[in-house]
């Protein structure tokens, strides 16, 4: 399905998304840098110059102003451009999808349409087109704009602390990989139950609308009224597990969170006599590792909840690849020539039978 969708979209356009996306995250690790740099440099200068040196020795404010800006553009430049391709991307996706379904659906014989529910019909071009129009593409977004956060996150808390996170990194790594995978694969099949509990929802409500006089003819407004009921219980019960899920991954990641700030405070208390991380980029690591608990936090939601978004485009595509079509409209080698049929208004049947449909 992800293949499948980022090729309905266009691969090009999701790379140049990435790339984009990238580029912006760097350019702001570098400014929170560059600003350390620059307070480092002005507190010298001060310094220096309190100690009699000429000030024009040193670099002016507007020089380093100058190129933090640069940064700053750089990266919403990259943003801009990453939120008009992914909007580009989701354009081109969205219709496609759509195209292929409604190809399928128009094309589909009477015998699919006698046992598939009206309602799963309707569910796939309401919500799940609807999942996908909105839903899916802002997921990417932001599961790609946390990725990079991330990984710009622990890049700099590595670069500020000279390397020596690497070390507790590999453990704390590898628990996030289990706690992830165990939430991924909950979260994926709760929002899978989700989704197959608001199919009865629709089919209820097309069923009752349909039916109307009937139901008030036979009395029977209770039994639907109660069925109806109990498909929202449902619905309602399978979504607040949703919830549960993720109250459960925000109270183990808080507590890794919380190790790698106490490792970065642990390290600089140990090496504070030595210098070994400057008090600018001590700053920096520090603010880090309080944004990465978030940042991973949300990560992990995002990525459970692409996989969740991408059982729409799975359910779309099963019905536009799997849905076995009619015969074409025109058979070029069976089409008679103009004119030649038919010569008489009498249709005859020779040799014809008939059978129950297979399945």
């Amino acid at each position: 399905a992800y293949v499948k969708y980022a090729r309905a979209g266009g691969f090009f356009m999701l790379t140049s998304a990435f790339v984009s996306q990238g580029v912006g995250r760097a350019s702001e690790v570098l400014s929170a840098f560059w600003l350390a740099y620059w307070a480092k440099e002005s507190i010298e200068a001060q310094i220096e110059i309190s100690n009699g040196a000429d000030p024009s020795e040193f670099r002016s404010t507007t020089w380093f102003l100058n190129i933090y800006a640069c940064f700053g553009m750089l990266g919403v430049l990259c943003l801009t451009v990453r939120a008009i391709i992914m909007a580009v991307h989701r354009l081109h996706a969205s219709r496609n999808l759509h195209k292929g379904l409604v190809t399928s659906i128009l094309r589909a014989p009477v015998s699919f349409f006698d046992v598939t529910p009206t309602g799963r019909v309707l569910n796939r071009f309401a919500a799940d087109m609807d999942k996908i129009d909105l839903d899916l593409t802002q997921s990417i977004g932001q599961g790609m704009s946390t990725i990079f956060s991330v990984l710009g996150a622990l890049g700099a808390i590595v670069a500020a602390t000279k390397g020596t996170f690497i070390v507790p990194l590999i453990p704390l790594g590898y628990i996030y990989w289990i706690i992830q995978k165990w939430f991924r694969k909950t979260s994926t099949e709760l929002q899978r139950v989700t989704s197959i509990a608001g199919s009865p929802i629709f089919a209820d409500f097309s069923q009752v609308l349909t039916g109307t006089s009937t139901v008030r003819a036979y009395g029977e407004k209770e039994r639907f009224f109660n069925q109806c009921q109990k498909s929202f219980d449902n619905f309602n019960a399978s979504y607040n597990l949703v919830y549960m899920c993720n109250y459960w991954l925000g109270l183990r990641l808080d507590f890794l969170g919380g190790l790698i700030g106490a490792f970065i405070g642990a390290v600089s208390v140990a090496t504070a006599r030595y210098e070994f991380i400057p008090a600018g980029w001590l700053g920096l690591a520090l603010s880090y590792s309080i944004e990465v608990t978030g940042f991973l936090k949300h990560g992990v939601r995002m990525m459970a909840t692409i996989e969740a978004d991408m059982n729409s485009v799975e359910r779309v595509l099963y019905y536009t690849e799997n849905v076995e079509p009619e015969a074409p409209d025109i058979i070029p080698e069976k089409d008679p020539k103009a004119g030649t049929w038919p010569s008489k208004g009498v249709i005859e049947f020779n040799d014809s039978s008939m059978r129950y449909r297979d399945g």
